[in-house]
Parts: C-alpha cells; structure tokens; sequence
C-alpha cells in the first residue's frame, strides 16, 4: 500500500513539474519582445541585384492594417509591399537604377497584437544592371521595319513612331519586336504614335 501511495505521489509531482515547465515556456513565448530579427540583404549591402526583392523577418506576425508598417523609399520608387505572417516583402514594380543608394524608412510598425517599435531604416546600394531589358533600352533608338522606337527614361516609357501605312500592321510589327526582345507590351509603358504625313492617310491620331 505504501508503495502504491509513494509512486502516485512520485507520478503527481512529476505530472506537476511537466506542467509547470510547459507554462514556463508557454509565458516565455507571450512576453517574447517585438522586434526586427533579419534582413535580406544586410543593412548597408551593395551590389544588390536591380530587381531583388528586400526582406525584414520580424519576431511576431505583422499588422495588415492599412495605417500600419508604412513605407518611404528614397529616392521615390515603387514597391510592392506584401506581408506574410513575421515577414514584410518589398519587391521593386520594376528595375531599380543601377549604382543607385536607395532608403527604405518604415514607420508605424506595429504586430497584429497593436504591439510597436521605433521605426526602421535600411540602407543598400544597387550593381550593375544586366538584364536583357536593359540591355535592350541602351541599344535604343533602333529602326524597325516601318517603325522607329526611342526611349523615355524620364518617365520610363518606349516611344515608337509608325513611320509607314496602314498603320495598324505596323504598329503590329512593332509590337512583335518588343515582346521578342523580352518587352512586355502588355505591363510595359509604351506611346505609339504616327509621322505627320501619315496623317489623314488612313492612320489614327496619336
């Protein structure tokens, strides 16, 4: 009987150590800071490629709130920004400029627990751009087969002038040669327009 008595005691105290350990951990977890853990790349890196995306790691799920996590990038770019549980995404719209020092400032980082830290800036400098689209808007302006195409980098825009009638198979033909050079006529920013003489032959304004 004794016997029985100390291993249920034995089996008792065992079961309330198990236990207590588990809410150790459990309380350890709760009161975890909220803080940035990583970034990919580093703080400061150079060299990064034109089109990386940019990675902040966080210690608990972020807010999705419209007012929350905002982002500043200097100089002005567009990124598009994704948050997937701890981690905020930030992937350029379209090719940063090359040997450029872009800013990153985050502000109003708050968790989905309305938990906040100081804001966050992160620094990088991009390489060189070796893409085939860019390799493709330093080759410009070239000469088609009745078109001429030019390039804004102002506002990032391809300029092609129809140069021949009927301006809708030129135009096609223009099209054709952007997308076998890897330009995207469909998300790409493109102007067609035509020659003044090919005006009131038949091609239309603009």
């Amino acid at each position: 009987m004794k016997k029985n008595i100390i291993i249920a005691v034995i089996f008792v105290a065992f079961l309330i150590i198990i236990l207590g350990f588990i809410f150790v951990l459990n309380s350890s977890n709760t009161n975890q800071s909220f803080l940035l853990l990583k970034t990919k790349p580093v703080n400061y890196s150079k060299e990064v490629d034109v089109s990386s995306e940019i990675t902040f790691e966080f210690s608990k799920p972020l807010s999705k709130k419209e007012t929350a996590n905002i982002v500043e990038v200097i100089p002005n770019s567009y990124f598009i920004k994704n948050i997937s549980d701890t981690v905020l995404t930030l992937k350029p719209n379209t090719n940063l400029k090359e040997n450029t020092q872009y800013t990153i400032k985050i502000s109003n980082i708050e968790s989905i627990n309305n938990e906040k830290i100081d804001p966050i800036t992160f620094i990088f400098t991009t390489g060189k751009d070796t893409s085939e689209r860019t390799r493709f808007i330093k080759s410009l302006p070239r000469q088609g087969d009745g078109f001429y195409i030019e390039y804004n980098n102002a506002t990032n825009t391809f300029i092609v002038t129809i140069q021949s009638n009927p301006y809708d198979r030129y135009k096609q033909n223009a099209i054709n040669y952007l997308n076998s050079n890897n330009i995207n006529t469909n998300t790409e920013q493109i102007q067609y327009k035509e020659l003044r003489f090919l005006q009131g032959q038949g091609a239309p304004p603009g």
